[in-house]
């Protein structure tokens, strides 16, 4: 099975970060999609953006690839930095439950760890960074939908889910650089 592609983007405006409160999970993260058959990564970072949070955006610059290999299929995301051009917030009520802005210094603790690394990377001087990333072990062994269908059924703990989700992803679990 091939690779999928997705796009996550760090909205920044006055030393905060825009973030979404996910509708399948309730942790924060970057808002951010699948790319489309026919769209590029640019354009699907665009459309994701505005379909999540009600923003339209202009991509400031690309701030690296990141693969995750684990599982059933690998996941290239494409991540991008961005400015708010236009529109307003306004959560889907579907993926989306909330939009908010939040300070550097005081992201929430129920993040994305990966999004938490996204972020951080986003603020570094310097070429595009090129990672991937040995992570989420329990959920490596399930597709998003039987991974939704454990959550449906409640056999699913949300406590467990959530420090694995939100964990910060340990240096071991990060492999640099295109070789």
């Amino acid at each position: 099975m091939p690779s999928s592609l997705g796009v996550s983007v760090v909205v920044l405006k006055n030393e905060s970060v825009l973030l979404i409160l996910r509708g399948d999970f309730p942790v924060w993260g970057l808002p951010g999609g699948a790319v489309e058959s026919g769209e590029s990564v640019a354009e699907a970072a665009i459309r994701e953006v505005r379909e999540e949070t009600g923003l339209d955006i202009r991509l400031i610059r690309l701030v690296g690839i990141y693969f995750r290999p684990q599982g059933v299929e690998g996941h290239h995301q494409a991540l991008f930095t961005a400015e708010v051009s236009g529109g307003e917030t306004k959560p889907d009520g579907f993926e989306t439950l909330k939009v908010e802005w939040f300070p550097l210094d005081h992201l929430p603790e129920r993040l994305l760890g990966y999004h938490r690394l996204s972020i951080h990377d986003a603020f570094q001087v310097g070429p595009a960074v090129v990672r991937s990333l040995n992570i989420f072990p329990t959920f490596s062994r399930f597709t998003r939908q039987e991974i939704y269908t454990l959550r449906d059924q409640g056999k699913l703990d949300f406590q467990a889910v959530y420090s694995e989700l939100c964990a910060p992803i340990e240096e071991s679990h990060i492999k640099n650089g295109l070789g």
